[in-house]
């Protein structure tokens, strides 16, 4: 393991809220940046979401974990000011305000950079800073999960479907990680170059990265949605006798799909004219998918899961978000780590995703914080004075 973290002296300006850019700041805090949340003095909205309080929420401190935070007040002049400068000590500065409201207050790209051209302005926004979303209001849900396609094309379409509510955060927290990865490329070629850099990225575009190969599908003729029975049985899942459901997922037809049946003790059904693949497969499907569904529904999951098992076939049981907490995979692999929160009660929380021979395995840690508790640290070694300080963060 190397003595020094692979960001050690990289300082990171975090002004942002909610969960995307906060994580992608958490995320360059795990590699040893310095990273200085800004908060308003009411607080990261996030803090409160669901817990008026403002104590023991895992959602924000999941985030914000290894932060330092200051409080600035943006409704006064000294505490644009105080940004102002803070962004001048920084090497990277992560917001998700909208453009709008930062050129207002002159903290856009082009008026930071101009004072600080070393600095890598990383803006992660709703919809993308053209167009006529440009300057509405976006959270993953709307942005991410609707408008890409996503909640549409993955519904089980039947006359009364509706679209699932999304996983919380979850397009979140893929844009975060689509802006750690820009943030990382931009402090490689500045080592390369000595020049800063603009990166940004949006919910938006995300949504569409991650709905890709839908979009790319849909357009030769595979459309989304569809009822069950259309899909390819080969990949699917099916209830077992247990109730629990088991994916099946074979890519290579032709060279598993006899194991697949042979599983099924059903060896002819792969030699059946009518069903070879891929046109009598694919124009078969909903027939095919009852067959299988009525061969699974026989034996447990456990029972599938081992005769897959056998014969090299990938599959999965259907885990939710409280059985996978069990999952002895995850805890072999260090995935999960458990996590007392402030107010006394334990939580087992996915781990971070850096996992680097040479870095240490980060943990939550550093967390909670109260709002601005390294204000005066952090401002008066940039030059503030007590009374300025107490008029910017106030």
């Amino acid at each position: 393991m190397d003595e020094k973290r692979l960001l050690e002296g990289v300082r990171v300006v975090d002004f942002s809220t909610y969960i995307a850019a906060p994580l992608c700041g958490a995320l360059l805090a795990d590699l040893g940046a310095e990273v200085i949340k800004v908060e308003s003095p009411s607080g990261d909205a996030c803090r409160w979401f669901n817990h008026p309080e403002r104590r023991g929420n895992v959602r924000f401190d999941s985030c914000n974990t290894g932060k330092k935070s200051v409080c600035i007040n943006l409704q006064t002049a000294e505490g644009v000011a105080a940004l102002k400068k803070l962004a001048a000590s920084a090497d990277v500065f992560l917001t998700n305000t909208r453009m709008k409201s930062l050129a207002k207050r002159g903290l856009d790209h082009e008026s930071l950079c101009k004072e600080n051209p070393r600095l890598i302005y990383a803006w992660i926004s709703g919809y993308g800073e053209k167009g006529p979303d440009a300057n509405l209001p976006a959270y993953d849900s709307s942005a991410y999960w609707a408008k890409s396609g996503l909640l549409i094309d993955t519904m089980t379409y039947t006359e009364t479907s509706y679209p699932t509510f999304n996983p919380i955060a979850g397009g979140d927290r893929v844009t975060a990680l689509g802006m750690f990865s820009l943030i990382m490329a931009a402090l490689l070629r500045r080592e390369q170059t000595g020049k800063g850099d603009y990166v940004t990225t949006s919910l938006f575009h995300m949504g569409l990265f991650q709905n890709a190969l839908d979009i790319v599908s849909q357009q030769y003729g595979f459309p989304f949605p569809f009822p069950r029975g259309e899909a390819s049985p080969e990949c699917s899942a099916f209830k077992c006798a247990d109730g629990r459901w088991i994916l099946i997922a074979i890519m290579d037809y032709p060279r598993q799909g006899r194991a697949l049946w042979n599983a099924f003790d059903n060896d002819e059904m792969f030699d059946k004219p009518e069903y070879v693949f891929p046109d009598g497969w694919n124009s078969h499907r909903p027939e095919i998918t009852k067959i299988i569904d009525s061969i699974m529904i026989k034996r447990t999951s456990a029972e599938w899961i081992a005769e897959f098992a056998k014969r090299d076939i990938a599959c999965c049981i259907l885990e939710d978000a409280k059985s996978v907490q069990s999952s002895e995979q995850a805890w072999a692999n260090d995935y999960f780590e458990k996590y007392t929160a402030e107010t006394g009660k334990e939580y087992i929380i996915p781990r971070s995703i850096i996992n680097m021979q040479s870095q240490p395995l980060p943990y939550i840690h550093d967390v909670p914080f109260e709002i601005g508790e390294n204000t005066t640290e952090i401002l008066s070694a940039l030059g503030f004075s007590p009374e300025e300080i107490e008029r910017a963060s106030k």
